[in-house]
C-alpha cells in the first residue's frame, strides 16, 4: 500500500480528533497533541503500512509533512 499525504493527513486527523489537518501544522503547538499522541500516530503509520521508524527518527517528527518525508 502506497502512503499518500492525503491519507496521512486523514490518519493524523483521526488520531487527534481534527476534521482537517494542514501538513505544516505543528502537532504540539498548533494541533494540541501530547507526546503520547505523536507516538500513537507513528505506531498507527507503522502498523498500517508495515514499516518501522527508528526511535531516533521519531524525535524529528513535528508535523504531518515531517512524518510523510520520513516515510
Amino acid at each position: 500500500m502506497t502512503l499518500t499525504l492525503a491519507d496521512l493527513k486523514t490518519l493524523v486527523g483521526l488520531q487527534l480528533g481534527q476534521s482537517t489537518v494542514d501538513e505544516a501544522a505543528h502537532f504540539v503547538e498548533e494541533l494540541g497533541a501530547e507526546s503520547a499522541d505523536i507516538l500513537n500516530i507513528i505506531l498507527a503509520v507503522e502498523d498500517k503500512y508495515d514499516i518501522h521508524i527508528a526511535d531516533r527518527e521519531m524525535s524529528r517528527v513535528r508535523t504531518t509533512s515531517d512524518l510523510y518525508n520520513l516515510v
